[in-house]
């Protein structure tokens, strides 16, 4: 019978409970005869078995919240991402930059409608693809340092740009610290497999030592 069958089965530990009271029964009241300090001792081990459990739990209540909290903040990711995207295509729209020789600006402001145009088609073709639980993030040396021509109204679209990206990847690093606090590691993991099994040991222990306490040997 494996460990995991026998944590999982409310049965299974009533049947464990059972053995270790008849054991510790006849260990501690009936062959060793506890003094005290010895059921003192027992009374010890029986807390530290309880506490291990309650680290157990918490660390179930931790991922509980995590988990609630990153798919709450998913969907708010997924728009930050998509506004990102609106804010590079938008421009290249109705700055006509599928059309870098067509003039739609004074003869002096076309170059930097050209060079801001560049700058936006280069962007959109290396944007990251977005999958759920694996936001991508956004490459700053691409997309956070745009080209500057002194044109408040040609400069502005790459402002938003760089504006929606830094709130983007501010929100995607804490939906990624969120994602990695709902993961156990090895020794989280052990303890909540044998977390029953403490809680058992324990109750085993406390009721041993009220029977030696009923009988007048603690």
């Amino acid at each position: 019978m494996g460990l995991t069958v026998i944590v999982t089965s409310i049965y299974h530990l009533l049947v464990v409970l059972i053995f270790l009271l008849i054991i510790f029964h006849m260990v501690f009241i009936s062959l060793l005869k506890l003094k005290k300090s010895g059921w003192l001792l027992i009374e010890y081990v029986a807390l530290a078995c309880a506490a291990i459990g309650i680290i157990t739990v918490s660390s179930d209540v931790r991922m509980w919240i995590y988990k609630n909290y990153s798919q709450s903040e998913e969907p708010s990711v997924y728009s930050a991402y998509k506004h990102v995207i609106y804010n590079i295509e938008s421009p290249i729209k109705y700055m006509q930059c599928q059309s870098l020789d067509y003039q739609i600006y004074i003869p002096e402001e076309e170059p930097k409608r050209v060079l801001m145009c560049n700058w936006l088609l280069g962007a959109e073709k290396v944007v990251p693809i977005y999958r759920k639980n694996k936001p991508p993030l956004f490459d700053q040396a691409t997309y956070l340092n745009p080209p500057y021509t002194g044109s408040i109204i040609i400069d502005d679209p790459a402002k938003r740009v760089a504006t929606s990206i830094a709130e983007y990847n501010d929100r995607r690093s804490q939906y990624i610290e969120s994602l990695k606090k709902i993961n156990k590691n090895t020794l989280e993991e052990i303890l909540r497999l044998l977390a029953p099994l403490f809680f058992v040991v324990g109750i085993a222990l406390k009721l041993t030592k009220t029977t030696a306490e009923y009988r007048g040997y603690a």
